[in-house]
């Protein structure tokens, strides 16, 4: 698997697990309320619980753990460097070991760490929302979850289908992308050339074939809409009409204890939690 076919964004992996019925809503209420909740924790402890937690969810959807391996790791790699770099950055502490200027410090360490959990954990439960959750019912999600700004004049049905479009398409441009990288390639564009200049040139031969499908694409789904009577400023309604369970009871209840622990845990013994 490529790195451009195993980005995440858009890739929908139908199955009848847990996740996969939960209400879109609840997913994304789920995320903003788990990452506050990531980035409030302060304990070393309490962050790992939340990535231990974010793997665990996993099971819930029916995933493979192979394949969310496979498609997160162009994205781990930014965050080890991101955690590489946060190791030179925190001067306090008992100096670990020393490179010239540079001193790697007890607390340096545990940030890194820190670090590498909180963006873990959020890469592994937005994933997990992407790849659960179809294009469609998100972006329905997201409308209904922004539908009282329509009585402000915001065109919530049009944000919600922008949304799903580019979900959809998404996918569809990377897997172009991937195809123009093989043909550029087989006509000796070399992509993987020690020349800085030399990568950008075949790089640069990329960027009008690309954009001229995307414009041809977008052109084919505004006429696609234009003849099936599409009108934005006309109420939209679904089919399918999103409705609360008790699997979104649980997922609420949760994040409900997670929010309340990573409080507990900042204000540490003002709340009797010092022990976190």
């Amino acid at each position: 698997m490529s790195m451009l076919s195993a980005f995440p964004l858009g890739r929908y992996v139908p199955r009848d697990s847990f996740l996969h019925r939960v209400d879109p809503r609840t997913k994304l209420l789920f995320l903003v309320g788990f990452t506050a909740a990531l980035f409030i924790a302060q304990s070393l402890p309490l962050v790992a619980l939340f990535a231990f937690i974010a793997v665990g969810s996993v099971r819930l959807g029916d995933i493979p753990y192979a394949y969310v391996v496979r498609t997160g790791w162009p994205m781990s790699v930014f965050i080890a460097l991101l955690a590489f770099a946060q190791l030179f950055v925190e001067r306090d502490g008992a100096v670990v070991f020393a490179v010239g200027p540079l001193h790697v410090t007890t607390l340096g360490v545990a940030e890194a760490v820190r670090l590498t959990l909180r963006l873990g954990a959020l890469l592994l439960v937005s994933t997990l929302i992407t790849l659960t959750t179809s294009p469609i019912a998100l972006a329905h999600g997201v409308s209904q979850l922004l539908r009282p700004l329509a009585r402000l004049g915001v065109p919530v049905d049009a944000f919600g289908l922008m949304i799903m479009i580019a979900l959809r398409f998404i996918p569809t441009l990377l897997d172009t992308l991937e195809r123009l990288i093989k043909a550029q390639a087989a006509r000796g564009a070399e992509f993987n050339s020690r020349s800085l200049k030399v990568r950008l040139e075949a790089a640069s031969a990329l960027v009008i074939p690309l954009f001229v499908f995307a414009f041809e694409r977008a052109e084919a789904v505004a006429a696609a809409m234009e003849a099936r009577g599409y009108a934005g400023d006309v109420p939209r309604t679904s089919r399918r009409r999103l409705r609360y369970g008790r699997r979104d009871v649980a997922v609420f209840g949760a994040l409900v204890v997670l929010v309340i622990l990573a409080v507990c845990d900042r204000v540490g013994g003002a709340l009797g939690c010092g022990w976190l």
